[in-house]
């Protein structure tokens, strides 16, 4: 390397990292010391090699010649001092590919000097999108995942109460464009422990974005809880029984406390009900909006379509149950879940994610979604008698669980909600329906944030 003559410049002098937000713009600058004119020397900022020019100054002006293809448009000369050696370059639109190291480089005749300068680049993806997969181990298993992240986040859950959790597996893995997607599993062994947050986190920018979610208490596997009191009893009943009838006593209190704030729970749910001016000819609502019964089935084509909910869902997070009772469960034809507002309910309408129908139920003895003319729906094997609707309106989810043993039912793929949806009880193939009774429970809120922009540091 060649270095100025001691009455020259005796080094380059550069700031410390740049931190770049992804489609913003950034000035990377480059000074002489001591100060001299650079007017008449040769400038260039370049990337690893000398050859993959970001701009270059030469003979008093910009050359395009050498400068990479991706930098073409994006750079601008700042010389507003540069009779004093100072001297920066502005790239527009910052991208992923601006990560990394630049050289600064001044030459003069026959000695140059340069400098290398780091930028890092960072970029906030999409909030955590949860969804709730079932169980395993004795436990919920949760799903977190957010798309978009530059560089790589940092993945955290938490209990209501702040505390870490540990996750069960953790991908991630970065798309063509260079922008990371991740997916966090994690099983939530306590019913106690029933709120539960994941934050994806950019520590460049000290930013997080932050989902939570409340399980319903139903969810969890059923166990007895003098079950529970047993098992920590029985080990020490053989060395004092006087201990054993103490912790006895004590979980007796617990489940009674634990049965008094189930019914207060209860008290404190939000009520969903039917519809009665969205009921076609031959649907009886009860008083209450909550049972719907089949009476005097016709067949008009333009009494196909069954009962909507009565208040249209916009936004949000939100979980029902429907309980199915009939005397004939193989053979009834019935649907369930929700539908697009405003979707057309008479004459012979194809009820599928293409028509605004996100929907499943028994067809033809067979328990299967309602897909698309062009695809096979699957068999979801025996239906249950109770089932749990989870909808995700901005991420677009639709999941059905079996509440009679925690199952997950099925999933429809991700789609775009484009206004408001209503819950959807649909009727078909009347002359089976004689017996068809179909309950809608309370409805519960899952408590979801969806995200917010906080100082981060702290995060381990």
């Amino acid at each position: 390397m060649g270095f100025f003559p001691g009455h020259l410049a005796k080094k380059i002098v550069l700031p410390l990292p740049i931190v770049a937000l992804l489609g913003t713009d950034i000035i990377l600058p480059c000074r002489l010391s001591p100060l001299m004119s650079a007017e008449h020397m040769e400038v260039r900022w370049f990337r690893s090699q000398f050859s993959e020019a970001v701009f270059v100054f030469q003979k008093g002006k910009e050359e395009t010649e050498e400068q990479l293809v991706e930098y073409t448009g994006r750079t601008e000369l700042i010389s507003e001092f540069i009779t004093e050696g100072r001297l920066a370059v502005k790239i527009y639109n910052v991208q992923i590919s601006d990560n990394g190291k630049y050289q600064c480089y001044f030459r003069k005749g026959d000695v140059y000097e340069q400098a290398s300068l780091e930028v890092k680049v960072a970029g906030l993806g999409s909030a955590p999108h949860l969804r709730l997969e079932g169980h395993e181990d004795g436990g919920v298993k949760l799903a977190c995942m957010a798309d978009g992240w530059f560089p790589q986040p940092q993945v955290q859950w938490r209990d209501n109460r702040g505390g870490k959790l540990s996750s069960l597996s953790e991908t991630q893995a970065q798309d063509e464009a260079g922008f990371f997607h991740v997916k966090a599993l994690i099983v939530v062994q306590e019913s106690s422990v029933r709120n539960v947050s994941c934050s994806i986190c950019n520590k460049l920018l000290s930013q997080e974005k932050i989902s939570a979610i409340d399980i319903p208490e139903s969810f969890f596997p059923k166990t007895s809880p003098w079950k529970k009191a047993l098992s920590g009893i029985l080990p020490v009943v053989g060395i004092l029984l006087g201990v054993s009838i103490f912790f006895i006593m004590k979980e007796r209190k617990k489940v009674k406390k634990l049965l008094q704030k189930n019914k207060e729970e209860q008290k404190a749910k939000v009520n969903v009900t039917l519809d009665p001016a969205s009921a076609r000819p031959g649907l009886v609502l009860s008083r209450n909006g909550k049972v719907m019964r089949v009476e005097n089935a016709g067949k008009s084509a333009e009494e196909t379509f069954g009962v909507l909910g009565r208040e249209p869902i916009t936004s949000g997070r939100h979980y029902w149950e429907v309980k199915v009772e009939m005397e004939a469960q193989n053979k009834a034809t019935w649907y369930l879940g929700i539908c697009r507002e405003g979707v057309s309910r008479s004459g012979w309408v194809r009820e599928s994610s293409e028509e605004g129908f996100w929907i499943i139920g028994c067809y033809d003895g067979t328990f299967q979604p309602i897909v698309s003319k062009q695809s096979a729906a699957p068999s979801l094997g025996k239906p249950p008698e109770q089932i749990g609707i989870f909808l995700d309106c901005e991420a677009g989810d639709v999941s059905f669980y079996n509440m009679t043993d925690g199952s997950h039912i099925y999933n429809f793929p991700r789609a775009s909600f484009s206004g408001p949806v209503r819950i959807y009880l649909p009727k078909q193939t009347l002359e089976l329906h004689e017996h068809n009774y179909k309950t809608l429970s309370t409805q519960l809120k899952l408590n979801l944030n969806n995200w917010k922009n906080i100082d981060c540091s702290w995060v381990g």
